[in-house]
């Protein structure tokens, strides 16, 4: 750790002073702490810090305590224990957030392996998908429908029979005779809107349909649209 903080320190020299050689940058450094904390360490000190831990000279002898205390301080540290705590501490955090990545990565894949590969659907003998305008019966070993990309799930009589996309005409009753609407409803865009025979959830988004309003009716559905033709009759 005390190679780390002489890089640190003369890092820091070239950073405040615009000297490059060693000796201009010890001196430098000399006269901060000098200046600082009215604590005196010899240019030579500094230089032969900068051969050891630097240049890597193993044959000069280690820098004392006293005088990391001040590279320490230096560096805006009460002194070498506040420069390990805190930095330690740093390096903890580090791994706290390698293995917390690591952790959702982990659970990231077995989400996706899940749903890629469902037993439930797997061991049904019957499985359905959605096919442009309705749901339409499919081989479970197939996990989409190889055309329009929809999810394979497992059959379901009443969902197939009355989840269809239509298109409404303005002569299309839209409120039951208790006031209960018939079609359900997704916006595409400002301009555009999916009408659907049944409540839940849109087949292709998984999103949550919307009961039909007059409002949205005669909005969407064009005043001649008695003239085109629909998916299904409503």
């Amino acid at each position: 750790m005390v190679r780390k903080i002489v890089k640190e320190v003369f890092k820091k020299a070239k950073e405040e002073y615009a000297a490059t050689t060693k000796t201009t940058l010890s001196k430098y450094i000399a006269e901060k702490i000098d200046e600082k904390f009215n604590i005196n360490i010899s240019e030579r000190t500094l230089i032969r810090s900068y051969d050891k831990y630097i240049l890597e000279k193993k044959e000069i002898g280690s820098i004392t305590a006293e005088n990391v205390d001040l590279l320490c301080k230096y560096l805006g540290y009460a002194d070498y224990s506040d420069y390990k705590r805190k930095n330690t501490s740093i390096k903890t955090n580090n791994r706290f957030l390698y293995f917390g990545v690591l952790v959702v990565s982990v659970l990231i894949t077995v989400f996706i392996y899940k749903n890629r590969y469902n037993p439930k659907i797997q061991k049904n003998t019957e499985c359905m998908v959605w096919e442009n305008n309705e749901y339409v019966k499919i081989s479970c070993a197939k996990e989409y429908h190889p055309k329009f990309g929809t999810k394979v799930i497992v059959f379901d009589k009443k969902k197939m029979k009355n989840m269809k996309k239509v298109i409404l005409k303005r002569s299309t009753p839209i409120f039951s005779t208790n006031g209960k609407p018939l079609y359900w409803y997704r916006k595409i865009n400002s301009k555009e809107v999916e009408f659907f025979t049944a409540p839940g959830l849109h087949p292709v988004t998984g999103k949550t349909l919307k009961a039909i309003t007059e409002a949205i009716f005669y909005r969407y559905v064009p005043i001649h649209s008695d003239d085109k033709d629909s998916f299904v009759q409503p």
